[in-house]
């Protein structure tokens, strides 16, 4: 039987809004790095509310961050850099700034779980799965899901090289950090932020192999599918910061 899709469907919005591409797309990157610069001044608990020199601040460190891996990862299309800020948007957790001020002392940072000095093991663990499920509850699903839609007869994935020696040790540094969470409860925040940091840059680069991929299904409907989907996931960042 053959599908019948609606008339907007047939038609490829990308070619659609191929005029006004550019213009959304840094609209977006900007409006994305704004919020992410607005939270960092506005949640710190000096008393001073919010700080315009705290948000600068953060504002180049999240740009040098994700312009630093961007590239890294070979990203060269604005619509790249797009789909690469509304993941940091959706689901990078927050940084305040106390608290980065907090952990350059190492005695602060390093400090053992009381519970693991009391020898109560169990209830450390039960405060470290709860840190680590933040993540792991809904990007290495969303990770898995990608990695099947690419999934090949080797290990070739589009032009990723899935067990090339960088990539294993991104995994095995997230891996590590998160070990670590669970002696140094104060690492749980800096560690979150690393891992989860790693696992979007893996979640782009995998979308970004899945589109370079010939689909089945006609491109305009992928299109239609990729651009809700990213929709939905500026939306729940934007809901997630103002809440």
């Amino acid at each position: 039987m053959k599908i019948k899709f609606p008339p907007f469907l047939k038609k490829n919005p990308f070619e659609l809004f191929e005029r006004f591409e550019k213009p959304i797309f840094t609209v977006l990157i900007i409006g994305c790095l704004l919020i992410r610069a607005w939270l960092f001044g506005s949640n710190n608990s000096t008393g001073d509310g919010f700080v315009i020199e705290i948000a600068l601040g953060g504002l180049f460190f999240t740009e040098l961050l994700i312009g630093a891996t961007f590239l890294s990862m070979g990203g060269q299309r604005l619509s790249q850099l797009a789909r690469y800020v509304i993941l940091y948007l959706a689901f990078m957790p927050r940084l305040k700034y106390v608290y980065l001020t907090r952990i350059t002392d190492f005695k602060i940072l390093f400090e053992i779980r009381e519970d693991l000095t009391n020898g109560k093991i169990k209830n450390a663990v039960v405060f470290w799965l709860p840190e680590l499920s933040k993540y792991l509850v809904l990007l290495i699903p969303f990770i898995i899901l990608l990695i099947m839609a690419v999934k090949t007869e080797s290990d070739y994935f589009g032009n990723i090289k899935l067990f090339k020696f960088k990539y294993m040790v991104w995994v095995a540094i997230a891996a590590a950090v998160g070990v670590l969470l669970l002696p140094f409860g104060n690492l749980a925040n800096i560690g979150s932020f690393v891992i989860t940091f790693i696992l979007i840059s893996g979640i782009w680069r995998l979308w970004d192999a899945i589109r370079r991929r010939k689909s089945l299904e006609p491109m305009p409907v992928v299109a239609w599918a990729e651009i809700l989907m990213f929709l939905a996931m500026l939306l729940k960042g934007i809901v997630e910061s103002f809440s």
